[in-house]
């Protein structure tokens, strides 16, 4: 299944990942997210078709799959890095082997053992597309120290 991320509502949320959501989240809020799609699962041909056009409208522009798994990040758990998103897509062939790269990126060994070992449960993949975009600056913002168990509400 396709969604926009128009469609994505408060009840997707534990449907199509922390990533997606969260994109949709500031999408529909006003806030600009380059513009993209998310998969529930490998398109059948006629879906490919449907992402063709989507790309083409927007005039073929560089692309990122990007995986969004269902909880990978929560409270509990951080799937970080676990999981392949393929960046700087240029073509058509390109775009589908990202995508289903992503999807099987839940079998590489790393993210296997990382949720046996944690969770027991194995988390459901969505992919985003979207388009790719040239960062000035790129890093990880924390409301709360990651290295201590109080809220000592100092940003890092």
């Amino acid at each position: 299944m396709i969604k926009t991320l128009d469609t994505i509502t408060e009840d997707h949320k534990e449907s199509v990942g922390g990533k997606a959501y969260s994109l949709a989240f500031m999408h529909q809020r006003g806030i600009f997210v380059p513009p993209a799609i998310v998969l529930s699962e490998i398109p059948t041909a006629e879906e490919w078709q449907g992402i063709k056009k989507w790309w083409n409208n927007l005039g073929e522009i560089s692309l990122a799959a990007r995986s969004s798994a269902v909880g990978e990040d929560s409270e509990d758990f951080s799937f970080a890095g676990q999981f392949i998103s393929i960046l700087d897509i240029q073509n058509f062939s390109e775009l589908e082997n990202a995508v289903v790269t992503c999807f099987n990126s839940l079998k590489r060994k790393s993210g296997q053992a990382y949720q046996e070992f944690f969770s027991h449960k194995a988390p459901k993949m969505n992919v985003v597309i979207q388009q790719m975009v040239e960062p000035q600056f790129s890093g990880v913002f924390f409301s709360m120290d990651p290295t201590k168990q109080e809220d000592n509400s100092q940003w890092v």
